[in-house]
């Protein structure tokens, strides 16, 4: 019986550590890069691979292909008319930037998409369409403004490649 529970013990301490490992372990894919602040306010960058994450450290991980989002928005022309355009973003991050991040006074948060380049780009939708008549919008003129605005306005490290603009209620 004494045999028994040291076995099961045993086996339980060897589940334990090994889930123990899983959780303290991360993995950095191919075409990702790491950031990590450790407890003493110091970056590392991580390059792809598996590494063991320490329980004080914060660990961001980029995604440096390029990445597309779509975006709804309700804008109004050169006319004053209502439209519903469908706005197609293709960015990618900055290795060199991201890899220099402990140098940035204002590094890039890890949800830089949702608060503010989604909001970045709405703003200059609905600023630089009202320059533009619906058949100007249809061919996308304004998307290239919208473009060149952005990226005045966006932050180091990130690259805007197209913006562009579809027009869905004609």
């Amino acid at each position: 019986m004494r045999t028994i529970l040291v076995i099961l013990s045993i086996l339980f301490s060897c589940s334990l550590n090994a889930q123990t490992k899983e959780k303290n372990q991360i993995k950095i894919e191919q075409g990702e890069l790491g950031i990590v602040r450790d407890s003493n306010l110091e970056f590392k960058l991580l390059e792809s691979g598996v590494y063991s994450k320490d329980r004080l450290s914060i660990i961001t991980i980029y995604t440096l292909t390029e990445q597309n989002f779509e975006q709804d928005c309700n804008v109004y022309s050169k006319h004053g008319k209502k439209y519903d355009i469908k706005i197609s973003t293709k960015y990618q991050f900055n290795r060199e930037a991201i890899s220099n991040i402990s140098k940035l006074s204002n590094p890039i948060p890890l949800d830089y998409l949702r608060y503010e380049l989604i909001p970045e780009i709405r703003f200059a939708a609905r600023e630089i369409t009202g320059y533009y008549t619906f058949d100007e919008l249809d061919q996308n003129k304004a998307g290239k403004e919208i473009l060149e605005f952005l990226k005045t306005r966006l932050k180091t490290g990130v690259l805007i490649k197209s913006i562009d603009i579809e027009i869905i209620n004609k």
